[in-house]
């Protein structure tokens, strides 16, 4: 199976989660890249592929809505994808921030409908939490991202 995991960090947390990602996808034919280096060259002969972003404001990352532009309408018709960001979680905020994370939501969604729009077919979109804007990655999720591929991979 050909798996491609394509994502955006901004302090290395979305990152992370890829890197886990790929781990958890080892021995299939898998290869990790920025948002930013990714052409339609790069996803022939895909059978996954994963989409993440940090969560900043509610939407994705500044190299995905130019990745997005790039990519000519219907180009992602016959990919499925799964898409992932990385986020605070509402819990254990103070009552402003506990209010914006609420009110903007979370990246993956508005990212899913965007690659749906393009044509992909996406199977899932999750939330990896981090601790406060810059992270770290919390305790136990990069074991929970690597059990999420598991279940992405097992759909197909």
């Amino acid at each position: 199976m050909r798996i491609l995991i394509v994502y955006d960090s901004v302090y290395g947390n979305t990152e992370k989660i890829a890197f886990a990602l790929r781990e958890a996808v080892a021995g299939h034919d898998e290869r990790l890249m920025r948002a930013s280096e990714l052409n339609l060259h790069d996803l022939e002969g895909a059978d996954l592929v994963f989409f993440g972003t940090p969560t900043h404001g509610g939407k994705y990352t500044e190299e995905f809505k130019e990745l997005l532009e790039r990519l000519p309408d219907g180009s992602l018709a016959g990919f499925t994808a799964a898409v992932f960001d990385t986020s605070m979680p509402e819990e254990g905020q103070g009552f402003i921030t506990k209010k914006v994370v609420k009110f903007f939501g979370h990246a993956a969604p508005k990212l899913s409908e965007a690659l749906e729009r393009k044509g992909a077919r996406v199977i899932a979109a999750e939330t990896f939490l981090v601790a406060g804007k810059e992270g770290p990655v919390l305790p136990g999720e990069p074991e929970r991202a690597k059990a999420w591929a598991d279940v992405m991979v097992g759909k197909l």
